[in-house]
């Protein structure tokens, strides 16, 4: 079982460089992108990952809303989770964004 899964592997890697392979960076600007991701999702639209676009804006937007849900509710705990989450998203955002 062992020498099957290296033998998979080392077949995987030996035709994983694609002839057709185009690096990103050459085609698109990386630090445009990272300047669009600071509004959620719009580096991704610009990368034309539009699944990943809306995904990030979706869950900013819930985080935002929910804390300010929970900031009205006087909940501190859970307020400052979420105020990690949206720092977290906005964070992960930018870095994939790049």
């Amino acid at each position: 079982m062992r020498n099957t899964v290296i033998i998979l592997l080392f077949i995987l890697v030996c035709f994983a460089n694609e002839e057709s392979y185009i690096d990103s960076s050459k085609i698109r600007n990386p630090s445009l992108a990272w300047k669009l991701s600071i509004i959620p999702g719009l580096g991704q639209m610009y990368n034309n990952s539009y699944l990943k676009a809306f995904g990030f804006s979706s869950a900013q937007y819930f985080s935002i809303v929910r804390f300010s849900e929970l900031k009205k509710d006087n909940r501190i705990g859970l307020r400052n989770t979420y105020a990690w989450w949206i720092f977290g998203l906005c964070v992960w955002n930018m870095m994939d964004a790049y």
